[in-house]
């Protein structure tokens, strides 16, 4: 679990613990190419979106038993694990940060702006208000094939090892920047959503039928991002609750060619596990 030390809007931010975030191995497997090597710190969130901003890391099980529960790990830099090697790690700062970045700030200055406004119009009174409902927005000048690959590299970071070893595709999108990946084996969501931040790798979730879903979750501002592997959802591999599928863009879309894109995306609450952080 984390919060942030400073914020530009008040709100309560929370991340489920992932045991990479608490762990400072110096070599490893990179979690991209799979190569044994020493690791280097990843920001899940790129530091030019704002992933540099110092967090208290919490552990979200002492948090359950006791919610009063002060002890974090404080990472001045950010949400950092040590998962890449350096040649991945400059890959995709070099080839996908900036562009993901310009996405990222664009729509949680665009929400934050909005709840402002109808909190001072009085149409709200705090922005889990808006939950249920939809945001229409256009962004013009991005590159959501090159967005979506930085997406696929934070999964690798946050999932359970062998992410790429399970599906070579993610691998090959991503070291080969103008790839078009075979997209049968995975799917990726993009959401709006209203509370806390969560990260986590796969998780098993209940659906109102009855069956279950498994995904990982990115929750970090106002985004929220989810990665479904196929052999894990056999049943409805191409949908999740009221999120968009924006698996597309790895393959409608061209390597580093911008476009407007116009998007309808529902208002949620976190998808992840919701624990009250200690106050200052």
């Amino acid at each position: 679990m984390c919060s942030r030390t400073h914020e530009d809007v008040s709100r309560v931010n929370q991340i489920m613990k992932s045991d990479i975030f608490f762990t400072e191995v110096k070599e490893g497997y990179c979690r991209i190419c799979g190569r044994f090597d020493r690791l280097t710190r990843e920001h899940v969130i790129p530091k030019n979106a704002g992933g540099g901003v110092g967090v208290k890391l919490y552990n979200p099980i002492d948090l359950l038993k006791d919610k009063n529960s002060s002890h974090y790990i404080l990472k001045q830099d950010g949400l950092t694990a040590r998962t890449l090697c350096a040649d991945c790690n400059n890959l995709i700062g070099r080839e996908y940060d900036e562009d993901f970045g310009i996405f990222y700030k664009t729509v949680n200055y665009a929400v934050s702006y909005e709840i402002k406004k109808k909190i001072n119009n009085g149409k709200i009174r705090k922005e889990t208000d808006l939950i249920g409902s939809s945001a229409g927005f256009t962004i013009k000048n991005i590159k959501p094939f090159n967005i979506a690959k930085r997406i696929l590299a934070s999964f690798c970071s946050i999932e359970h090892e062998g992410l790429t070893n399970r599906i070579p595709e993610i691998q090959r999108a991503i070291l080969k920047p103008s790839y078009i990946p075979d997209i049968n084996d995975f799917s990726l969501y993009f959401t709006l959503k209203l509370g806390g931040d969560s990260f986590s790798a796969a998780i098993a979730a209940g659906r109102m039928d009855g069956k279950i879903e498994v995904y990982s979750i990115i929750e970090s501002g106002y985004t929220g991002f989810y990665l479904k592997e196929t052999k894990n959802n056999a049943d409805f591999p191409d949908s999740l609750g009221e999120t968009i599928n924006i698996t597309n863009w790895l393959t409608d879309y061209a390597h580093n060619k911008e476009y407007d894109m116009h998007f309808i995306v529902p208002l949620i609450s976190n998808m992840g596990l919701s624990v009250n952080i200690p106050t200052e």
